[in-house]
């Protein structure tokens, strides 16, 4: 066994002492370190929660607000402003010449006629030279408009659309030769029937029937049917409603 003197005695004890506060100082810091991971993991959790709480209140005031915009709509729908068509006249002007020649009237008609011509000196008949015959025959007239010839005026200030009609006129008047009937014929004394008689006698009556048909109103008729046809097309068209349609006939 070893002996120790008092100051080897002392410099242990003060060893053991300084050794003691140096674990104690250790033990501390320790301590000291768990604690601040900790506020940190604590710290880091908060944020994380308010974070969280953050989004929902967000998307929690989104939905609240999309929600009150959707029974707004439902209960109180948007108006929107009424939008003023704008007409075209090159576009009417293309639907109504697109038809071209338009006859709107027919005029059917059986007509029977007789001819007679006699050889004269000065404006007197010579006896016995009276030829004749007398022929039927069946026809037709048709009576309209060139709608080449209609223009389009529109006052967009007074929502007016006016369209200038030509007059009506007869378009075509056809024979049937077909149905043409020789009821009748015969020779004059040195006067016989030629064909030239005929071709004469049938202008003649060509020139009679339309006037007779224009005195039935043919044109009248004609007239009227070509505006209520180019009023049926012009109708046709997209925001035309807001315009006062006026016929005008040149």
């Amino acid at each position: 066994m070893g002996i120790f003197n008092g100051t080897e005695i002392e410099q242990g004890k003060e060893l053991i002492a300084l050794e003691g506060e140096e674990g104690t100082t250790m033990s501390s810091e320790v301590k000291v370190g768990k604690l601040k991971r900790t506020l940190i993991k604590v710290a880091v959790v908060a944020v994380i929660i308010i974070a969280i709480v953050c989004v929902i209140w967000i998307q929690a005031s989104r939905i609240k607000t999309m929600n009150a915009r959707i029974d707004e709509l439902i209960n109180k729908p948007a108006i929107s402003e009424p939008v003023t068509p704008q007409i075209s006249l090159e576009v009417i002007s293309t639907e109504i010449k697109g038809i071209g020649e338009l006859a709107t009237v027919e005029y059917l008609y059986t007509n029977a006629a007789q001819f007679e011509d006699s050889e004269q000196i000065n404006n007197w008949n010579i006896p016995l030279t009276k030829k004749t015959f007398i022929i039927k025959y069946d026809g037709i007239i048709k009576a309209g408009i060139d709608v080449n010839e209609i223009t389009l005026e529109i006052d967009e200030i007074n929502k007016v659309l006016t369209v200038n009609m030509p007059q009506a006129k007869i378009l075509s008047h056809e024979t049937d030769t077909e149905s043409a009937e020789l009821l009748y014929e015969k020779n004059g004394l040195f006067n016989p029937v030629s064909i030239e008689d005929k071709i004469e006698f049938d202008d003649e009556l060509s020139e009679e029937m339309e006037e007779r048909a224009i005195g039935n109103g043919i044109l009248t008729k004609a007239q009227e049917s070509a505006e209520e046809a180019i009023l049926n097309i012009i109708s046709a068209i997209p925001g035309i409603e807001e315009y006062t349609i006026v016929f005008e006939v040149k």
